[in-house]
């Protein structure tokens, strides 16, 4: 929640300003005298104009600040001017009212959009040379893809056939639909291993014209004398109503 508030720099618990208050309080805990002195400050900065607070005494800022002898410590280290028309402090514009504050708002906004604008820039800056490399790994392994020689189809010495491409079982499984795959490169391969002296060079043309073969034996041979059928015959045959068709032979 927005509110009214101070500007106190990070570096100001340990400024010999506040040490020197410290000693001259008696105290050994400058965290003390920042409590304090933040008092002052939001009653100089909520109640006067520029820092000047004409009648007011010692005495009284004392009893606002809560001990006495704080104030007199402050004039001491130049915190805090004591006239005999009242008291002010110096460069009050620096630190304190609507005019400082608004220079710190200002600074802090320009500082993170400077931080922001390096962060954004620098993101960017590397994301194009990893895009670019990424790019160029790709058209690489597509290339090398491209280029890399078809693996050939050999017969390991456990009749296992190594290198044949998906795509080669694809076709020989439309172009031979009669045959399970499989079975008939068992066959093929138990054929080699038992013909050593049969060896070939060229497995892929000795496969496909295996599976030739094998698909011309699989089709079923059309009986030449088949013979025609009779319907007359068959009416005959299956003839169930003896009572009143009886010996009746049907002629067409």
């Amino acid at each position: 929640m927005a509110g009214n508030w101070l500007k106190l720099e990070a570096s100001t618990p340990d400024k010999p300003e506040v040490l020197a208050i410290t000693v001259a309080m008696g105290w050994d805990d400058p965290d003390l005298v920042v409590g304090k002195l933040f008092r002052a400050w939001r009653w100089f900065d909520e109640h006067t104009i520029e820092g000047n607070a004409p009648r007011v005494t010692v005495a009284l800022l004392d009893r606002i600040i809560g001990v006495s002898g704080f104030a007199s410590a402050m004039a001491e280290v130049g915190w805090l001017v004591i006239a005999d028309d009242g008291l002010s402090l110096p460069n009050f514009d620096r630190h304190n009212g609507k005019t400082a504050k608004d220079r710190a708002l200002t600074a802090k906004r320009v500082a993170t959009h400077k931080a922001n604008a390096k962060s954004n820039a620098d993101n960017v800056t590397d994301a194009l040379p990893r895009e670019e490399k990424n790019r160029e790994d790709i058209q690489k392994k597509e290339a090398k893809a491209s280029s890399a020689p078809a693996r050939k189809i050999e017969l390991d010495a456990d009749g296992k056939w190594t290198g044949i491409p998906i795509a080669q079982r694809s076709t020989w499984e439309t172009a031979y639909p009669a045959l399970s795959l499989d079975a008939e490169l068992a066959k093929a391969a138990a054929w080699i291993l038992a013909n050593p002296k049969n060896k070939k060079s060229n497995y892929a043309r000795f496969l496909t014209n295996w599976l030739s073969r094998a698909q011309d034996s699989a089709r079923p041979a059309t009986p030449s004398n088949q013979q025609r059928f009779d319907p007359v015959a068959f009416v005959n045959r299956n003839r169930t109503d003896h009572g009143r068709n009886h010996g009746t032979i049907i002629d067409v």
